[in-house]
């Protein structure tokens, strides 16, 4: 017991402080925003989606990003810009709807066939 107390304190002298966020009542909220063009790669997506250009007229998110949308624009750098084309991995949807229905069934007894068709 003597032994654990021991560790315990050593391990409380060498732990360091939590880089938390803390967002303070006494400081005006404007102080906390960052501009978007701290971000140029952030693309704001219907909804409340993001992605990241990472070409000059490539886009990528995470497929659920877009789910119950017609991406007809993205808004990158503050402007609406057009979408020509959205490229989904092949059997996302079949995957996703296989997920989305499994998390809402948790007691789902073909679990291990499930997880099977996701890889």
């Amino acid at each position: 017991m003597k032994r654990l107390r021991y560790l315990t304190l050593a391990f409380l002298m060498v732990t360091t402080g939590a880089k938390a966020i803390v967002i303070r009542s006494d400081v005006p909220d404007a102080k906390y925003l960052i501009p978007s063009s701290a971000f140029p790669a952030l693309v704001d997506l219907p909804g409340e989606g993001q992605g990241t250009l990472i070409a000059q007229r490539w886009v990528v998110t995470a497929g659920h990003a877009i789910q119950g949308y017609k991406l007809m624009k993205v808004r990158i750098d503050g402007k609406w810009r057009k979408v020509g084309h959205v490229f989904l991995y092949p059997g996302f949807k079949k995957e996703y709807e296989t997920v989305k229905y499994a998390a809402h069934h948790p007691g789902l007894k073909n679990w291990p066939e499930i997880k099977s068709a996701l890889r």
